[in-house]
């Protein structure tokens, strides 16, 4: 029992993307506006902007990442959607 691996739900695996994408979405803003901004700040400017309708896309958010973070974050959040490219 102890070398066992632990056994991963599709959902948990979404739920870690999701964790490692907010924690890289929140660097990298931070990183582009010297500490002056923050995750926090993209999730009030998304719950503003898009108040009334039901989820959103990474196409949704890239823009509003771009807008408080002064820079395009369209690169990351590719990356964080695609994943890594695989060698065929």
């Amino acid at each position: 029992m102890c070398c066992q691996k632990p056994h991963i739900t599709l959902s948990q695996a979404l739920v870690d993307q999701a964790e490692l994408l907010a924690v890289m979405l929140d660097l990298s803003i931070r990183d582009a506006t010297n500490g002056r901004g923050s995750l926090d700040d993209l999730v009030r400017t998304l719950n503003d902007e898009l108040t009334g309708r039901r989820g959103f896309t990474t196409a949704d958010i890239e823009p509003l990442a771009g807008k408080v973070s002064g820079r395009s974050m369209a690169p990351s959040l590719t990356a964080a959607s695609v994943g890594p490219a695989r060698s065929t």
